[in-house]
């Protein structure tokens, strides 16, 4: 027990190497209640760890003066956080809207990209769909973690349960980039797979745009069962785009389609197409394609159909069906 006249001693410090990250004002008794804010002192710490990740670690306080790498955009702030007078440092909330003011440090995409993660869940659906749209743009830049964990469960979270829709296929498609074959397979396949049956028109005609993107994931039996049949549709399709994207795209499904799709489904279309089709693009397209696909075709099908369909484009009117025959 001590008397009411003795010092009551106190705590020894656990860690002195630590008293480096303390303000001034810490040390300073003189001071009293006079300390500044409740958060005065946290704030001047996130100045000392600011220091610390451009510059290393910090070997001494007075350290702080010397500025080192500090990018410029962040050095009025970081002097903010540093400043011997604790009243006024700023708070957590003005110090993050100071820096994200214009031409701010955090004035950037991937902080505006975080940012509105935190709340998708709360915007509204044309906002969603604008940051989905404006997301590609800035992908090549964010850490190849950050997208991986972070953006691709926002993406398949919007597919499956949001009504984003084509839009999310171009951010899904680059940040597929930075998976390997086995994730691919296990997250990005199976939507794909979903969207081909979609009625979506834009969704459709976009994933043929981009089919290049993940072909190589997909193998045989899923093409044949679950992807061609809806691509099919395509070809008699009354918008000419989605026609003519659906031709195009046989160049790389060709080579995974079996003998009964490749020989007598694709072909059936290809004919009608180069025959009826009243798109005169959409003829030459068909011709030239078919040409390009030929060694898949069996030597029977080779023998059949192709000296009738080019004989058959040198007599078409419009004049580059005529080239594509007779090349």
């Amino acid at each position: 027990m001590y008397s009411a006249q003795e010092d009551i001693p106190t705590a020894a410090k656990g860690f002195p190497e630590l008293d480096r990250y303390d303000p001034p004002e810490r040390n300073d008794l003189s001071r009293g209640r006079n300390s500044g804010e409740k958060w005065s002192a946290d704030m001047w710490r996130l100045g000392c760890l600011i220091w610390e990740v451009f510059n290393g670690s910090l070997p001494r306080s007075a350290s702080l003066r010397s500025l080192g790498k500090i990018p410029k955009a962040l050095v009025p702030h970081y002097c903010e956080l540093v400043g011997a007078n604790p009243k006024i440092r700023p708070n957590p909330a003005r110090f993050l809207l100071n820096c994200r003011g214009p031409k701010g440090f955090m004035n950037n995409g991937f902080v505006e990209t975080n940012l509105f993660l935190e709340e998708i869940q709360i915007k509204e659906p044309s906002e969603r769909q604008k940051f989905f749209q404006e997301l590609s743009s800035h992908l090549d830049t964010f850490p190849e973690d950050f997208c991986r964990h972070k953006i691709l469960p926002q993406l398949l979270t919007a597919f499956e349960f949001g009504s984003a829709g084509a839009v999310i296929l171009t951010p899904l498609f680059k940040v597929g980039k930075f998976l390997s074959a086995e994730e691919y397979q296990q997250k990005i396949i199976p939507v794909v797979v979903k969207m081909f049956s979609s009625t979506d028109r834009a969704m459709r005609i976009r994933l043929l745009q981009q089919m290049e993107h993940f072909i190589q994931y997909l193998n045989e039996s899923t093409v044949n069962n679950q992807i061609f049949p809806h691509v099919v549709h395509g070809f008699t399709d009354t918008n000419p785009a989605i026609r003519e994207q659906t031709v195009k795209s046989m160049l790389l499904l060709a080579p995974k389609l079996n003998d009964a799709n490749l020989n007598v489904e694709l072909m059936k279309h290809f004919a009608r197409l180069q025959t009826k089709d009243d798109q005169g693009p959409i003829r030459c397209n068909t011709t030239v394609c078919l040409g390009k696909i030929s060694s898949y075709l069996n030597v029977n099908t080779r023998q059949r159909v192709l000296i009738s369909a080019f004989a058959r484009a040198t007599k078409h009117r419009y004049d580059t069906s005529r080239g594509a025959g007779g090349v």
